[in-house]
């Protein structure tokens, strides 16, 4: 193997492990972190509920229907 092709193949190694570590920090983020980077936040039970539908289907959808479980709506 040449040292051009040497080359070539470390660079590919190289992209392959930069893209693998750039995928893993989106998995390892939490819902609060997340919540930060996208600007929004997550309702109280009081104003999920006292909200119109489109609201919280909104909500649902970013956040999860698991953290809005507890509400009694």
């Amino acid at each position: 193997m040449s040292l051009n092709d040497q080359g070539f193949n470390q660079s590919i190694l190289n992209l392959k492990l930069m893209k693998k570590s750039v995928l893993k920090l989106g998995k390892t983020l939490e819902k609060k972190e997340q919540q930060l980077i996208n600007g929004g936040y997550i309702f109280t039970c009081e104003r999920f509920c006292s909200s119109s539908n489109s609201v919280r289907e909104d909500q649902i959808r970013r956040y999860g229907a698991d953290v809005f479980e507890g509400c009694g709506c």
